[in-house]
């Protein structure tokens, strides 16, 4: 009899599990739907909700849901967030060439547009710019090259690591 107990505990468990993974997933697919439609819309504010939400049920694709995020983030101009997403999306999956070359490519960005932007009739402040801009190179560099090395794409990853070798004067050239 404890014998038979102990079963129908362990089958009414189990199928008490089955039926809250469907809810689960059931939720997980609504919130998806939720972020693909505002993201749709370019209502990048309302997709965050529902993707903060996924980051505790949907631990499978966390990389790609801190991705997400910080794409969001970037695209907001909000730049200590999308490093921290894209930092997280890196420690998720560190095979991940796409986390490499997102973060790598907002640290480029801000070289570009630094580097871009330098005042030529100011000595002092040119200086300070360029250093600015050549700091936020170094930073892109090591995971503009995990990213290729992961990758093995040259395409994406071929201008912004050739300028910043560039601008670095190295000697590495991507072929």
């Amino acid at each position: 009899m404890k014998r038979l107990l102990t079963w129908f505990l362990i089958l009414s468990m189990g199928s008490t599990l089955i039926a809250q993974n469907k809810t689960q997933q059931e939720q997980i697919a609504q919130l998806y739907t939720e972020a693909d439609l505002f993201l749709s819309e370019g209502d990048a504010d309302n997709a965050r909700l529902p993707l903060e939400k996924l980051l505790k049920l949907d631990k499978a694709n966390i990389s790609n849901l801190y991705l997400a995020l910080g794409g969001i983030a970037e695209q907001k101009k909000e730049t200590a967030k999308a490093i921290k997403y894209y930092k997280q999306s890196i420690k998720s999956d560190k095979q991940s060439h796409k986390a490499y070359y997102s973060l790598g490519s907002l640290y480029y960005n801000q070289a570009v547009e630094i580097l871009e932007t330098i005042p030529f009739d100011e000595q002092s402040r040119r200086a300070a710019e360029t250093r600015k801009g050549l700091n936020c190179l170094k930073k892109a560099l090591p995971f503009l090259e995990q990213g290729f090395k992961l990758s093995g794409d040259k395409g994406i990853y071929q201008t912004s690591l050739n300028i910043s070798y560039l601008y670095l004067r190295s000697d590495k050239r991507i072929e």
